[in-house]
Formats: structure tokens, C-alpha cells, sequence
């Protein structure tokens, strides 16, 4: 076996050169959202328009597209507030326990279901208490 002569040595490092994948940024993206491997070969293609990529390499071709954009990523919607309260469907110790808690006014548990709701009802739709926390004299 002949030993590999510096020619040589300098040929293999740059072919491993050319092979080598970036570590800092290891994805090219297309204009059509496709992803490649950042290397060399790929980097110099005339006619083709590749990006650094540093999104997700599992994400969608339509999450790929929103990146292409520059639009940040679809955040998933939860909403934290519990459901508005119904009347409609409160049963008579719901309505006094809301009653209380909303406006300060404690109700006749013993009322019928249908008057309780009405009681509420007019309750919400009474003004709102002027607080003098909030004026400037």
C-alpha cells in the first residue's frame, strides 16, 4: 500500500469539504418552501433562490411558506375564560351563589327557579356603582 502524498491528502479534504453539511445552519429553503441541506453543491446552483432556514425541519409545508413570508408562526388559540354563565340553564342555587357574587345581593333561595332569573336578569341590567376610587377632586 503506497502512502498518500500531500496532492493527494489536499484533494481528499476538499471533496469532504464540498460534502459538508453547515453546522450553524443546516437547511436551505426553495421559493417554494422545499428544504435542502446547506452545503456548498447546493449553495451555488445558478437560477435557484435558496435561504438560510433556521424554522422547524419537521414543520409544514404551510408553516415553511409563513416563514418564507416572514410571518411568524400560527400560535394555537386557548382561551383561558371560563364560559359566560347562563341563566337560562342555573339551577336556583347557582342563581344565588352568582347573585351574590356579581352584585351583592343575596336572593330568597325558596323563590321559584323562573323568578329567580328574573331577579337576576334585572339585576344585570342595573348601572354599575360610581366608585369614587376612580375620580380625581
Amino acid at each position: 500500500m503506497a502512502a498518500i502524498d500531500e496532492n493527494t491528502e489536499q484533494r481528499i479534504a476538499d471533496a469532504r469539504g464540498r460534502k459538508r453539511q453547515d453546522k450553524n445552519v443546516p437547511l436551505l429553503i426553495r421559493d417554494d418552501g422545499m428544504l435542502y441541506p446547506n452545503v456548498p453543491k447546493v449553495r451555488e446552483r445558478s437560477g435557484t433562490k435558496f435561504r438560510p432556514y433556521h424554522g422547524d425541519p419537521k414543520a409544514t409545508l404551510e408553516q415553511r411558506k409563513r416563514y418564507l413570508l416572514g410571518l411568524a408562526p400560527a400560535r394555537p388559540v386557548a382561551f383561558t375564560e371560563p364560559e359566560p354563565f347562563d341563566i337560562g340553564k342555573a339551577d336556583a342555587d347557582e342563581l344565588v351563589q352568582f347573585a351574590q357574587e356579581q352584585y351583592g345581593e343575596l336572593l330568597d333561595p325558596s323563590k321559584p327557579v323562573k323568578f329567580l332569573r328574573e331577579a337576576v336578569l334585572q339585576l344585570s341590567r342595573l348601572p354599575a356603582p360610581v366608585s369614587s376610587a376612580g375620580i380625581n377632586a
